[in-house]
């Protein structure tokens, strides 16, 4: 056998060789190949879980009479021929209407004259409020809670529990919508969310209760207000969700503190998208009372000291 030979025989084992030890590995690695599927094929961030959680959403227009319900209100005023709603022409605000008194009736569930708290403004001299409120309740039967106002001075009703819980955002309800809703989201908890709005306060103190610029404020609120709850609706479909409308005060002219009746008069609506509605077995109501709505929508007992209907 010549040279030539030798060498291209000596080449083609080496191909050989090459091509059975390039088959072995190849046959082990497949062999050997951990296949990574995915845990989760189904996105189940947008699928509701049903549950028992509760959803209390407290709404506090600033402002917003009763006499301003109506044509400028499309959403509050489609609310009330829902069958989910219970509502009452006949609630009535402190006779010191004004906003900060009146929203501690509304929280505590204690009359002006129990609570004693006169003065519409804080400073740093003010003492911590002593009163247990609907956010003690909340607490002590489980809930967890958010609260949201647009008023610097009702951070007062929060008294020492004033953390991330609470924030404050000193603007109309158009600049605020977005914030509501990255602030307050399903936790896996029952929960009871304060919400205020200071639109109607605001201009009306500006341009006068019932004026051209307060009625276009009522429906810029409304529709903000509509946008809200869609998205609360949304985000917490798994839950049994409640909506209490209602007010501080109204108002006539530029001012709201004198006592006139259309200052007093307030909202008291109550909204479900659920069969269980809330029934008012009265008609009359005052903002105290309030208080004891969302007691018993959270399932607690009424603490005696409260002054509101226990019925």
């Amino acid at each position: 056998m010549n040279k030539k030979n030798i060498i291209l025989i000596s080449i083609l084992l080496i191909f050989l060789l090459f091509t059975l030890a390039l088959a072995i590995v190849l046959l082990n690695l497949g062999f050997n190949k951990t296949f990574n599927y995915p845990k989760n094929i189904i996105q189940t961030d947008n699928i509701p879980v049903a549950s028992d959680n509760i959803l209390i959403v407290l709404i506090s227009m600033d402002g917003l009479g009763w006499d301003l319900i109506g044509d400028d209100t499309p959403f509050l005023s489609t609310i009330l021929n829902e069958e989910g709603t219970t509502y009452t022409e006949n609630a009535l605000t402190l006779t010191q209407s004004e906003t900060l008194p009146s929203h501690i009736s509304m929280v505590t569930g204690l009359t002006l004259e129990h609570h004693n708290f006169h003065d519409n403004f804080i400073t740093p001299l003010t003492p911590t409020m002593e009163w247990g409120s609907i956010f003690d309740i909340a607490l002590e039967n489980g809930y967890d809670y958010r609260v949201f106002v647009t008023k610097n001075k009702l951070s007062y009703l929060l008294g020492d529990k004033q953390d991330e819980k609470l924030k404050v955002i000193e603007e109309d309800s158009i600049e605020i919508i977005d914030e509501i809703d990255s602030f307050v989201e399903p936790n896996l908890t029952d929960m009871l969310v304060f919400i205020h709005f200071r639109d109607p306060d605001r201009i009306g103190h500006q341009f006068g209760w019932g004026s051209t610029e307060q009625r276009r404020a009522i429906q810029e609120l409304d529709n903000n207000i509509r946008s809200m709850v869609n998205d609360l609706d949304n985000e917490f479909q798994s839950y049994n969700r409640y909506y209490i409308f209602t007010a501080d005060h109204g108002g006539e002219g530029l001012s709201h503190s004198s006592g006139c009746p259309s200052c007093r008069s307030i909202p008291l609506i109550i909204y479900t998208s659920e069969e269980d509605i809330y029934p008012l077995p009265s008609e009359e109501y005052n903002i105290y009372d309030v208080a004891c709505i969302i007691t018993k929508l959270m399932g607690a007992d009424i603490p005696e000291v409260m002054d509101c209907k226990s019925e």
